[in-house]
């Protein structure tokens, strides 16, 4: 699933995975979407289950939202 195919806010409270890549390593996360930032540049972000980061949904890969 690519981003262009969703509407950030709906992914408000969803179940979802994907990897995040910092520099060369790349992190698996899973959890609820419990929060949405939507910058000024246009690119929002998410918290997963009010962790301390927000991901950029630009720089997401292998997104999957639970059915």
């Amino acid at each position: 699933m690519t981003f262009s195919n969703v509407n950030a806010l709906d992914l408000l409270g969803k179940q979802v995975s994907f990897n995040y890549s910092l520099g060369d390593m790349t992190f698996a996360n899973e959890g609820k979407v419990t929060s949405l930032v939507v910058n000024l540049s246009g690119c929002p972000e998410i918290l997963i289950d009010n962790s301390c980061d927000f991901y950029a949904l630009s720089d997401i890969t292998d997104f999957q939202v639970a059915q």
